[in-house]
């Protein structure tokens, strides 16, 4: 070998000696269209994961309306059955700005049993509704009762403008 000249590997320089060619791969990185695809699959899964994200979002505040809902049912059912007597009838009112409820009492006893008891059953039916976008959305309790039927004289038994 010559003073100041560059030697190569053994392996490499067996390789020369044999007569075979060396291939260099000069290829380091990516090309164009290998790094389109991968900004174009990466783009499509954030848009997916955002509107996963969007939607878990609106499925919340659905959840929070109903939520609310059955609190305003539950409230306005527990105020009706505290009374021992009842009527017949239909009663409507507001709990806030957007959520509305409608009570519906009906006596569902047939004449001949309420006369034996003095008690009558009732079918008791609360409807809560509000607005969600362009559709109206609803929550309904309805359970039953036995109670005494109340006479005409008597005052309404609970407050309708009553808010909660």
């Amino acid at each position: 070998m010559c003073a100041g000249s560059i030697s190569l590997p053994e392996w490499s320089q067996s390789k020369i000696r044999n007569n075979e060619r060396i291939r260099i791969d000069l290829q380091t990185g990516f090309t164009l269209i290998e790094t389109l695809v991968a900004m174009m699959i990466l783009s499509i899964s954030l848009v997916i994961i955002l509107h996963l994200f969007s939607q878990g979002l609106q499925t919340v505040g659905i959840s929070e309306d109903y939520t609310r809902a059955a609190f305003y049912a539950k409230e306005k059912m527990e105020e009706i059955l505290i009374y021992p007597a009842l009527a017949e009838g239909e009663w409507s009112g507001a709990c806030d700005e957007d959520f509305k409820w409608r009570v519906t009492i009906k006596n569902t006893s047939e004449e001949d049993e309420s006369k034996e008891s003095g008690l009558i059953i009732f079918d008791i039916l609360i409807d809560v509704t509000w607005p969600d976008g362009a559709q109206d959305r609803s929550y309904q309790l309805q359970t039953l009762k036995t109670a005494e039927l109340l006479s005409p004289e008597d005052e309404l038994f609970f407050d309708a403008g009553a808010s909660y």
